[in-house]
């Protein structure tokens, strides 16, 4: 599940909800209906949310956003789904590389005012990435790294997010082409990654 949503989602539960967890990975079995005992903050500088959870045999059980990728999913008590449905929507991880990183990040810097008027080209060793793709978006995000997400959308309609940190390894080059003309002299093709 990704952070923030889960932050979110622990902010919003009282003690004596009952919310159904999903569990994935390792704690799978852990799965089932839960009571919420209590929310709190944690200590660190992040502020982590935690949630302690009791289940019915009254095994008592604390997660939050430090175990994020632990958790498909969170049914709240308005039947409504949080995370996502099967693990295989879980979006991959990749390696990271901090200077792949910054070089994409340059890249994409460029589609920041972009919102369905520029197209990309991505050369990537991941299927999924690699095409032209019409940028519907593009958002500097807060945190350590400051990545930028594109959400890209194919011929088909079919969307998809590129971040620069966790997608810099996979990416070995992006041709921007400007969509309000058709001058040539407005695309550019940049090597960004390590991909191979």
């Amino acid at each position: 599940m990704e952070k923030q949503e889960l932050k979110s989602v622990i902010a919003s539960l009282t003690s004596g909800d009952v919310i159904t967890v999903t569990f994935q990975g390792d704690i799978a079995e852990r799965s089932g209906l839960f009571t919420v005992v209590e929310t709190k903050t944690g200590r660190g500088k992040g502020g982590s949310k935690l949630v302690v959870l009791r289940a019915a045999d009254g095994t008592e059980y604390t997660t939050g956003t430090p175990e994020n990728d632990s958790i498909l999913h969170i049914i709240t008590p308005d039947k409504v789904m949080h995370g996502y449905e099967t693990e295989a929507d879980v979006p991959k991880e990749y390696e990271t590389d901090k200077d792949a990183g910054k070089r994409l990040k340059e890249v994409l810097s460029d589609l920041l005012d972009a919102e369905g008027d520029m197209t990309v080209t991505i050369d990537s060793i991941e299927p999924e990435f690699n095409g032209t793709f019409k940028v519907m978006q593009a958002t500097q995000l807060r945190g350590r790294y400051g990545q930028i997400r594109v959400k890209l959308e194919t011929e088909d309609g079919t969307t998809r997010d590129l971040w620069s940190f966790r997608h810099g390894v996979i990416i070995s080059s992006v041709t921007i082409h400007e969509d309000d003309d058709d001058d040539d002299d407005d695309d550019y093709d940049e090597e960004v990654g390590s991909a191979e």
